[in-house]
């Protein structure tokens, strides 16, 4: 399972962190956000068999 989140949003990779998922990386200027930034995006994995 993946979780991908904004890394400005801390509400959001700490409930992926609470489920026991593991970051796997940051994505650096992934997107683009609406007034055209360039945003990063952590990417979240929970693998069977590993943690559960």
């Amino acid at each position: 399972m993946e979780i991908r989140c904004d890394s400005r949003n801390s509400q959001s990779y700490r409930v992926a962190e609470r489920a026991g998922f593991v970051l796997e990386g940051i994505l650096r200027n992934e997107r683009c956000d609406d007034e055209g930034f360039l945003r990063d995006t952590m990417v979240f994995s929970k693998v069977r068999g590993v943690e559960f």
